[in-house]
Order: C-alpha cells, then structure tokens, then sequence
C-alpha cells in the first residue's frame, strides 16, 4: 500500500477502509505516485476501463492501470472529477498545454464514473 493511501486508511472494529476528505457529499483524494490498480485494489475506486477509443496524439502515454491521477474527487467508487497538476513551466507552449490536456482526457475516460456509461 502507498504511503499516500495510508493517509486515508480509517479502522474501525471489523474492517479497514479508506476515506477522502470531505467535500460536501463527495470524497477528494490526492494523490500524485498512486496508480489505479492500486486505488482498485484498495477499493476506493470501482474500476477503470483502459480501452478508450481516444487516442492521444502529442501525450506520450496512453490508457492504463498504472496511470497516477493527481486528485480524483469521488461519489462513492465513482469518479466524479479528475485533476492532473503542472507546474507552469510544463504548460509554457500551446503544444505543452495540448498535451497536459490529452493526460487529462486520458484520465478521465478511465475513470469509473464513464466505465458503466452506456
């Protein structure tokens, strides 16, 4: 388990679990080096899909359980909002912030949220 998901570990006398801070009604979890599978896998997040039809073209990655959101904001297991930081060296040119924009696309589309959409 990441130390970033240590932070939102809660006991209680039969069962673990995780929990983001509050938001109104929703959960908010920052994040940074934790993966999807392993947001899975802790069972903050119902699932992700990496079999998008978006295909990034300037963004070098793609769809995958590795992907690291920076936050993801939830409703229960599923995904309400996704936020990729940059610093503002790393959006300087259109073409920096194009695809800043496609990791953030990227991420999205694999969230929960769009998973069960039909």
């Amino acid at each position: 388990m990441s130390e970033e998901l240590q932070r939102y570990l809660v006991g209680d006398k039969k069962k673990d679990f995780f929990k983001g801070d509050n938001l109104g009604k929703y959960q908010w979890f920052v994040l940074g080096s934790t993966t999807l599978s392993q947001l899975k896998a802790a069972g903050i997040i119902a699932g992700f899909s990496t079999d998008t039809k978006f295909r990034a073209k300037i963004w070098k990655g793609k769809p995958s359980a590795t992907n690291k959101p920076d936050e993801i904001i939830l409703d229960g297991t599923q995904c309400v909002l996704v936020v990729e930081r940059k610093d503002s060296v790393e959006i300087s040119t259109q073409r920096q912030e194009e695809a800043a924009a496609e990791q953030c696309l990227t991420y999205v589309l694999t969230c929960p949220r769009f998973l069960y959409q039909s």
